[in-house]
């Protein structure tokens, strides 16, 4: 009988890994060989932690607690890549007993990890401080991170979800799947970059529950630029206020086309400026799919005064190179073209589009006025030359 419960607790214990957890501490610290295992003897520097534990663990799932400020004497600058023969999972956690800080005084700070699977950065802050990141799954959660020169860059294979995160004066690149929910992205001042740039098609792409504000860059979409075909991009309950792009999109540009689906739904966009075109929203072709529900934009500008050349537009949203469509739910642009924004079973009529409408009954209704007037005007004269007629006859019969 024992015999039998010590071979299942065996089986158990090889089917289920437990966590390992690796303490990290710069300032009570010592990187030799067996450090990190408790709180009382844990690693000085995240790079000698992380290499040696990788690879020395088989443990699926590695848990570095990082506890207290690392500070740029080098460990911030850290290349962290997890040895051929690793498949754990890392997870870079703050100490319960202080929240963990990288500062990163220099001009330029970088911590890159590269794992195989799946990487997590959670309860962290950060003040000036890049991210480079490689995984097959990279998620951040409840983290803050301050500029000027802070940038999170995914490689082209990792898909990124991000929770509750905090950046003022930063920005994200990403090549792939990206999931933002319950985020805040603020004050960025930059002259290329977005708070958001995604360059990569057949991607999903979600923005919930967040909110964009005060981003002034050169880049076209100054809170997301979205270069992504046969995509989807879904936008749900988010606020893009107070941004300004030079170029085209004063909050989002999206460069897509008809095999792209678009969903915006619970979301406002207001006093958002562009210097080219489309206040709120600049498109670079139609897209013909998705829905429009329940969604304000307003008070959004662009600065070129009406002066549209090659360009459909209401001020508010515009559209670069669109070839009109016939489907009902689309924002006209002025007067030249549509171009289609919604699906038909989700109509939506853009404000540069209601303006156009409201010139189209102006006119229809002047037409039908002028052709009444013109008809009463045709029955007038028949009915005096037939009043007319009448006379002469009657004045004839007289005379005989």
């Amino acid at each position: 009988m024992m015999t039998t419960i010590f071979f299942l607790l065996f089986v158990i214990c090889g089917i289920v890994s437990l966590p390992v957890e690796i303490h990290v501490n710069e300032r009570s610290g010592t990187d030799a060989l067996e450090c990190g295992s408790n709180t009382t003897a844990p690693c000085r520097t995240l790079s000698y932690a992380f290499y040696h534990h990788l690879n020395s663990s088989r443990a699926d799932d590695l848990r570095f607690i990082l506890d207290g400020t690392f500070s740029d004497d080098g460990t911030l600058n850290a290349n962290l890549t997890a040895p051929l023969n690793s498949n754990s999972s890392v997870r870079l956690s703050s100490a319960e007993t202080n929240q963990t800080k990288f500062i990163c005084s220099t001009g330029f700070c970088q911590l890159s990890i590269d794992v195989p699977l799946y990487l997590v950065i959670e309860n962290l802050t950060s003040n000036n401080m890049s991210f480079l990141l490689s995984a097959s799954s990279a998620s951040l959660y409840s983290c803050t991170f301050y500029g000027p020169n802070m940038t999170v860059r995914l490689s082209p294979r990792t898909e990124a979800d991000f929770q509750s995160l905090s950046i003022y004066n930063g920005h994200v690149y990403t090549q792939n799947k990206l999931s933002v929910t319950n985020s805040l992205f603020s004050s960025w001042n930059f002259t290329k970059d977005s708070f958001i740039t995604i360059t990569s098609d057949s991607v999903s792409i979600l923005l919930e529950n967040s909110r964009f504000t005060q981003a002034n860059t050169s880049a076209n979409g100054a809170a997301l630029s979205v270069h992504a075909k046969n995509s989807s991009i879904s936008i749900l309950s988010c606020s893009f206020n107070e941004n300004h792009s030079q170029g085209y999109g004063g909050a989002i540009y999206i460069d897509a086309d008809e095999s792209t689906t678009l969903s915006v739904s619970n979301t406002t966009i207001y006093n958002n400026t562009a210097v080219s075109a489309g206040g709120a929203i600049a498109f670079q072709y139609d897209i013909p799919n998705g829905s429009w529900n329940n969604n304000q934009i307003e008070d959004n500008h662009d600065d070129i005064q009406d002066n549209h050349e090659n360009v459909d537009e209401g001020e508010e949203l515009a559209c670069l190179n669109c070839d009109g469509c016939d489907a009902v739910g689309v924002c006209a642009g002025n007067g030249r073209h549509r171009f289609c924004f919604v699906a038909q079973e989700n109509a939506h009529q853009c404000p540069g589009a209601g303006r156009i409408g409201l010139y189209v009954i102006i006119g229809v209704v002047t037409i039908i006025l002028a052709l009444g007037i013109g008809l009463s005007v045709i029955f007038s004269v028949i009915h005096r030359r037939r009043e007319r007629k009448g006379y002469t006859e009657i004045d004839e019969d007289t005379i005989e």
